[in-house]
């Protein structure tokens, strides 16, 4: 498994972290894994992380990125207004993030999903301190590498 989360119920703040070589079959379990928390609210700050990641397998394709959106439906449907940060730094993972932006607007909702290449300014974007986010990466970097 190329990913795990984290989550801060205190601070209402979720970590995505993904690493390594990526399948759909991985993105596809967290996204299940994500809105499955039984913490999981409106007030939840998600910053999925791609920082960590050597290569997407050939399976993460327009038609698994469509299957992942719908997936994530119901929950988009049910938290209309959550904010999802996507820290991806390098071109593919920016392109795919993209493309999983413009599937996830066709659903109805006031919530955003933003593309960032820096840590510092997706976590700003979010809000919440930088050293708790700081602490859910050391965390899950500890977690995700076992």
């Amino acid at each position: 498994m190329a990913g795990c989360n984290v989550f801060n119920q205190e601070h209402q703040m979720l970590l995505v972290h993904f690493f390594g070589e990526v399948t759909a079959s991985d993105l596809e379990l967290q996204a299940v894994s994500v809105f499955s928390h039984p913490d999981f609210s409106a007030s939840t700050k998600e910053l999925i992380n791609f920082s960590d990641v050597e290569s997407f397998a050939a399976d993460v394709d327009m038609e698994r990125l469509a299957a992942i959106v719908k997936i994530n439906k119901d929950q988009l449907e049910r938290y209309p207004e959550l904010k999802i940060a996507i820290l991806a730094p390098d071109p593919l993972s920016f392109n795919l993030a993209r493309i999983y932006q413009e599937k996830s607007r066709d659903h109805q909702r006031q919530g955003k999903i933003k593309i960032f290449t820096s840590k510092s300014e997706a976590v700003q974007w979010l809000g919440g301190k930088g050293r708790q986010w700081d602490l859910l990466i050391e965390r899950v970097s500890t977690m995700c590498t076992i």
